[in-house]
């Protein structure tokens, strides 16, 4: 058998399946976490609870970040990402997780 072939064969079948992938993602209107937050509020427990405090900070950092184009920047990005996170919320995320990072790698390199 001629390796051509094979090598069109396999690419239309990659190109169908990119395809298909696309239809069947964009024909899903509501994503699993979604359904799941709405499972959690139909049953009372709220994912917002609690968090007045927190809620404010990083409101207060996405005013002051909004307020450059480096923020504006981060907000279109995170809208194209299609990612439910607001400036203030993606900043704090990113700190909170260099601060862990840095915490689990101090811890294994034996705290020196």
């Amino acid at each position: 058998m001629n390796p051509t072939i094979i090598l069109f064969a396999g690419g239309g079948l990659v190109l169908v399946l990119l395809v298909v992938g696309l239809l069947v993602s964009s024909r899903d209107e509501r994503s699993l976490v979604d359904q799941r937050l709405e499972y959690l509020e139909e049953d009372g427990l709220s994912a917002k609870g609690g968090k007045e405090r927190s809620a404010a900070m990083t409101e207060w950092i996405g005013k002051q970040a909004g307020r450059t184009s480096w923020g504006q920047n981060v907000s279109q990005s995170l809208a194209r990402a299609d990612l439910k996170l607001r400036v203030g919320e993606y900043i704090a995320l990113t700190f909170i997780l260099m601060i862990g990072g840095a915490a689990i790698g101090w811890y294994f390199a034996g705290g020196t």
